[in-house]
This record gives structure tokens, sequence and C-alpha cells, in this order.
């Protein structure tokens, strides 16, 4: 499946990707090990967790060489899941997919509580009683709104806004849009009609 109407549709992705590339080319000026170089590589490793999920195999071995006209390798194309810093330590990266995913839903959506996204992104807090006095597990609201605020504070440190409600519906929208008139041209086709 390819991600580019995901990353099309969704303000917030394509900023952090965005933000991604931006650091990854200051990274690339220093020299490999700097301090200066590691501390770029470690903001990027946090931002990234954010993004996309990481590749599987497949997205691994999709990686092409591009060549120029004298035959030389001049870079490579893969997925743009392809992580720069390749692990973090902490929690699982899934998990702050989700983080962002429900943050972006409450912006396109503040009437949504955050224990409805905690429910529906299955964060879990420690066991609590319930009313026959068996442990289980909880909707983890407190959970899910901490680690948001994480996710803001690092927005806030890389300079990126979050998207309005706007800018979410007019994304998704244009990309409808763009949809409609490739299904058209296609249906177009058969009379010669391009």
């Amino acid at each position: 499946m390819s991600d580019l109407p995901y990353v099309l549709t969704h303000p917030l992705v394509q900023k952090i990707i965005r933000r991604c590339a931006e650091l990854k080319e200051q990274a690339c000026a220093f020299s490999v090990g700097s301090r200066e170089r590691k501390a770029i590589e470690k903001r990027i490793g946090k931002l990234q967790e954010y993004g996309l999920p990481k590749p599987d195999a497949k997205d691994l071995e999709q990686t092409e060489p591009i060549v120029d006209r004298t035959g030389q390798t001049i870079g490579e194309r893969h997925s743009i899941r392809r992580r720069y810093v390749e692990k973090r330590r902490g929690r699982p990266a899934q998990w702050r997919v989700r983080v962002r995913a429900a943050q972006e839903e409450k912006i396109s959506n503040p009437r949504i509580t955050w224990s409805g996204l905690a429910e529906k992104y299955e964060f879990k807090t420690r066991w609590r009683k319930s009313e026959d006095g068996r442990k289980m597990l909880a909707p983890g609201k407190i959970d899910l709104e901490c680690q948001a605020r994480l996710f803001r504070k690092l927005l806030r440190e890389e300079g990126i806004k979050l998207p309005t409600a706007e800018e979410c519906r007019a994304a998704e929208n244009e990309f409808h849009r763009a949809l409609a008139i490739i299904d058209a041209q296609q249906s177009l086709k058969p009379f010669g009609i391009d």
C-alpha cells in the first residue's frame, strides 16, 4: 500500500516529514560522529517516530539506485518510512504513531473526548478495581493525554504548528477532488478523449 494518500490527507504528517528532511540536510553538513550531528540525529530520532509506521521487510527491499546519464549512481529511491536513525529507546514506535493519530483526530473533531480516543487507540492505564472488586484494565485517558502533551511539546520545540481543523478538511477535500479528476480522465479514455 502506498503511503502517499495518507500523507496527502494528514497535514501534521506532512509537516513532520518536511521537518525531518530539513534536519537531515542540516545533519549532513557536519562530520559523522560530531557533537552537532549527534544532537540533530537525536532530534530526528524523536520526531520521525511520530510520522509513519516503521518500514516492514518489503519496504526495506524496495530500494532502487538513481542513475544519471553516464551510469553513475547519484542517489537512492526508497520508502518514505525508512528511518534515518534506526532504533530509539523507549516505548515501541506504534504507540507514538497512535498518539499522533489521536491528536489529529482531536484537532479535526474537538467534540471527541480523550477517553473515547484512548479506547479507540487502545491506550490502557494500570489495573483498577471493577465494581465487583476484580482487577481490570481501564481506558488510558491519562496516559494518552500525557503522551499528547509530550508530542505537542516536541512539535513546539521543532517549530511545527498544529494544523487547524480547516486545514485538515481542506487537505482531505483537495485529495478527493484530485481522485475525482483522475477517475473522470480514466472513464473518458475509451472514447479517445484525453
